[in-house]
């Protein structure tokens, strides 16, 4: 659905942000991204129908809220990003304190990211759960011999009308072997890779990441149920 003067706000704040961007020496760019039409699980199977949607449209629904809360769910971004919780085996939980390199509107971050059509085409449910893993690779250097289990914990709209992908995944690797992986290798869109126990991840996400996701109630439902095996269906 399209909204000729909401358009015009998106363009016009997207094309002030790529200069606030280019003064600061910080990258931004334009991409594909995968916007979510349906999801349901039925009898231990994922299905999902995807449509994309400008990664300028997604950025700059946030800075238009209002307007597009009142405009309906049609007008949402629904543009899809993945969370993944990953444990270690000495039980700490891992999150990305981000580099100056890029522009974001927060300076911490959980392992995961967008699911852009520009880096990886999605035909099934298969390349939705790998997309997830290449996030992995990308960020702190996990491969697949790393991963004891992964699994989608659930998938739910944000308060800023974005789709959340949330995962679990549990590594065969100490906290001490996560941070030497890390510094071997990792993208440099984060400059530092911050451990916490569970008990911590509340107070770490409530400071660092103010009006996001882990106030919902699904988020709220699915922190203390993390390390189950099964998925939390919404």
């Amino acid at each position: 659905m399209t909204n000729l003067i909401l358009d015009k706000k998106l363009i016009g704040s997207w094309k002030e942000l790529q200069k606030k961007a280019a003064k600061n020496n910080k990258k931004i760019w334009e991409s594909e991204l995968y916007r979510l039409e349906r999801v349901c699980v039925f009898d231990g199977n994922l299905d999902i129908v995807l449509s994309t949607i400008p990664f300028s449209v997604r950025k700059m629904t946030t800075s238009f809220l209002s307007e597009v809360l009142n405009l309906g769910e049609g007008y949402f971004s629904k543009g899809m990003f993945s969370s993944i919780f990953v444990k270690t085996t000495d039980n700490l939980y891992s999150f990305l304190k981000k580099s100056d390199r890029y522009e974001s509107r927060n300076n911490y971050s959980f392992v995961g990211g967008t699911y852009s059509k520009t880096e990886k085409i999605i035909r099934n449910s298969h390349d939705f759960f790998e997309s997830a893993k290449k996030e992995m690779y990308e960020e702190i250097n996990i491969t697949p011999e790393n991963i004891i289990f992964f699994n989608l914990i659930s998938v739910f709209i944000t308060s800023q009308t974005h789709v959340c992908c949330l995962f679990y995944c549990s590594l065969n690797l100490s906290s001490g072997e996560l941070t030497k992986k890390y510094q071997s290798n990792h993208d440099r869109e984060s400059s530092e890779l911050i451990e916490l126990p569970v008990e911590k991840i509340m107070g770490f996400l409530t400071q660092n990441l103010p009006g996001d996701l882990f106030k919902t109630k699904l988020f709220k439902k699915a922190l203390p149920k993390i390390d189950l095996s099964r998925p939390i269906i919404p």
